[in-house]
C-alpha cells in the first residue's frame, strides 16, 4: 500500500432507484490498466466531475490528482476513465498533465494541476469539454498566481486540439495576479445565460479585490 495515494469509488445505480452495494468498483493508481502510477500523498480522487467528452451518450470520469508527481515534484494529474454498457472502462483511459503533449503549460514543482475539475459544453458542439484548475501554477515572478486550462471533447475524447490556456494576468480578464491569488482554486460550469452554452465561474480565494471571473471559455 502506498500512503495517501488515494483512490476513486464507484457505486452503481439500478432500476429500483437505489445505489446498489453489490455493484462497486474501486480504481487505484496502482491497478495494472490504470496510467500513472501511486505515489505517496498524491491524493487520486481529490476532484472528480462527470461529462460524455466522446459523445458517445455514456458519462465519462475525471479524477484528478493535484499532487502527483509527472515530470516535476506535485505538478499534478487528471485521469479520464470512458463510460461504457458496462460501466467505467479501465482499458482506455487517459492521464493528462501539463506535461502531455501539446498542452501549452509547462510542468513545475507544486502546481497542483486538477486541484478543482468541472465539465461543460463551452462550444456548442456534441462534446463535453473539461476545465481543469492550476491554482499554484506561476505567472512569471509571481507565485502561485494560478491558472485554468481547457481540454476540447472530441469524438476520440478529450483532446490537445484546440485547447487553450487562461491566467489572470491578461486583456482578458480583468484584475492583476498577485502572489498567492490562486486563480483556479475552484471552478463551475453552468449555462448561466440560457444560451446553450455554458460559462466557467473561476474562484480566486486569495485575491485581494475581484473575488471571481465569470465568462465564456
Amino acid at each position: 500500500n502506498v500512503e495517501n495515494s488515494g483512490a476513486v469509488a464507484i457505486f452503481y445505480g439500478s432500476r429500483s432507484q437505489q445505489i446498489e452495494l453489490t455493484h462497486t468498483q474501486l480504481i487505484l493508481r496502482s491497478h495494472p490498466f490504470v496510467d500513472g502510477t501511486a505515489v505517496q500523498d498524491a491524493q487520486f480522487g481529490y476532484a472528480l466531475t462527470i461529462g460524455d467528452f466522446n459523445g458517445d451518450g455514456f458519462s465519462d470520469l475525471a479524477a484528478s490528482t493535484p499532487f502527483d508527481n509527472v515530470a516535476a515534484i506535485e505538478d499534478g494529474s487528471v485521469s479520464i476513465f470512458y463510460g461504457s454498457p458496462n460501466g467505467l472502462s479501465l482499458t482506455n483511459d487517459q492521464l493528462w498533465s501539463q506535461d502531455s503533449d501539446g498542452i501549452s503549460y509547462a510542468s513545475e514543482s507544486g502546481d497542483a494541476f486538477g486541484k478543482a475539475l468541472a465539465a461543460g459544453n463551452f462550444n456548442s458542439d456534441t462534446y463535453d469539454d473539461l476545465a481543469i484548475g492550476i491554482p499554484l501554477e506561476n505567472e512569471g515572478n509571481i507565485s502561485n498566481a494560478g491558472a485554468v486550462y481547457v481540454l476540447p471533447g472530441s469524438a476520440d475524447g478529450l483532446t490537445a486540439t484546440g485547447s487553450r490556456g487562461w491566467k489572470q494576468e491578461g486583456a482578458e480578464l480583468l484584475g492583476d495576479a498577485e502572489d498567492n491569488d490562486q486563480f483556479g482554486n475552484a471552478i463551475v460550469a453552468a449555462d448561466i445565460e440560457n444560451s446553450g452554452t455554458e460559462a466557467l465561474a473561476v474562484g480566486e480565494p486569495k485575491e485581494d479585490g475581484i473575488a471571481t471571473q465569470i465568462g465564456h471559455v
